[in-house]
């Protein structure tokens, strides 16, 4: 599946006035020879400013042009007021912030130290990845279900078999195909959520695992050796490789660090439908199944618990749960197998 957007880049020829030379440190107009003549050397930041205010304001209906700010935090918290109105500003500007260094984005006081240029779209996205005390599964499932609608795709998840849900809402001990409903979240909660989405025919499938608040070191180290072992075992995904490649190289990371990796559900192939061959497990000796050949996708997804590996479904014959209660957690993307590097199809800018 290609989730990549299309970008495009605008070289732009035209005339400028004298007074915007750039100059040296004596006043002298700088040039520079280009095409075979000597050239005035411009200040691109006389003209780039009304390049972005013409697309802002006469192609907005057909593009979707980013912001370049100093002020991402005003930005995110401005979408997250759209979200939860009932938050006062403070907590808006708190929770914007969390987000965006949860992203990577360093900070300098309340603003990004450098100018970054963010769509609404990916500070929605920013807004919306926020698990945080006192919000219900179900809020999440709708945020999950209007943003994969405002983009022109369908939630994955949603009528699958009968689920009931856009999206895949797991705390604490429930591995996968938690059902979202009433429950609160709770500071220091472990929550995992699967992401499903359908578009051009096609199908992505991503999952992670997040704190909520403040979590104890146990869980967190859990979260991190979760999340590394993904990466671990696509070292693996390459042309020529075998799939139980990527398992054993998951499963040796896991338990290194004296975690478990359950054995009861497994990664997938994935492209017209969400589960396609082959299966895709993350554990078992190397060397064995289908040879990886450029051109296939398939979704990778260490499931681990913080104790046995077994697991038992409930009732509803979806919520899936550690058989001893311990802690679980849940990593997944979709990547595409090249003549190279694996390629990672399911990853929002900046997160």
């Amino acid at each position: 599946m290609d989730t990549k957007r299309l970008y495009v880049d605008f070289h732009v020829l035209q005339t400028v006035p004298p007074s915007c030379v750039n100059r040296d440190d004596t006043g002298s107009p700088k040039t520079a020879v280009y095409g075979g003549a000597t050239r005035a050397r411009v200040s691109s930041q006389a003209w780039k400013h009304a390049i972005r205010k013409m697309f802002a304001e006469e192609m907005a209906d057909m593009v979707e042009t980013g912001k370049r700010t100093l002020k991402a935090t005003d930005l995110v918290a401005g979408e997250l007021a759209a979200l939860a109105p009932e938050l006062d500003d403070a907590r808006l500007k708190k929770d914007a912030k969390k987000a965006l260094e949860n992203a990577g984005i360093k900070l300098k006081d309340d603003n990004n130290a450098a100018l970054l240029f963010l769509s609404t779209a990916q500070a929605r996205a920013l807004a919306g990845s926020m698990v945080r005390p006192g919000v219900t599964t179900h809020e999440i499932d709708t945020a999950v279900r209007k943003f994969i609608e405002s983009h022109g795709a369908k939630p994955s998840f949603l009528g699958y078999s009968g689920y009931p849900g856009s999206a895949c809402i797991s705390i604490n001990e429930v591995v996968i195909h938690g059902i979202p409903g009433k429950r609160v979240l709770k500071e220091g909660d472990i929550v995992s959520v699967d992401v499903g989405a359908t578009w051009g025919g096609f199908v992505g499938d991503c999952a992670a695992t997040y704190a909520c608040g403040k979590i104890s070191p146990e869980a967190q180290k859990l979260i991190s050796v979760t999340r590394q072992s993904f990466f671990e075992g696509i070292k693996f995904a390459r042309q020529g490789c075998r799939i139980s490649d990527i398992g054993h190289a998951v499963q040796t990371y896991v338990e290194k660090h004296g975690f478990g990796v359950v054995r009861a559900f497994v990664g997938h192939g994935v492209g017209e439908q969400m589960h396609e061959e082959p299966e895709v497990p993350n554990f078992g000796a190397p060397g064995r199944g289908p040879r990886m050949v450029k051109g296939m996708t398939i979704a990778v997804e260490p499931m681990v618990t913080e104790g046995t590996y077994d697991v038992r479904v409930l009732k509803d014959r979806w919520t899936t749960v550690t058989a001893d209660g311990k802690l679980a957690a849940h990593y997944e993307n979709t990547i595409l197998i090249t003549d190279g590097e694996p390629e990672i199809l399911t990853v929002t800018e900046g997160l």
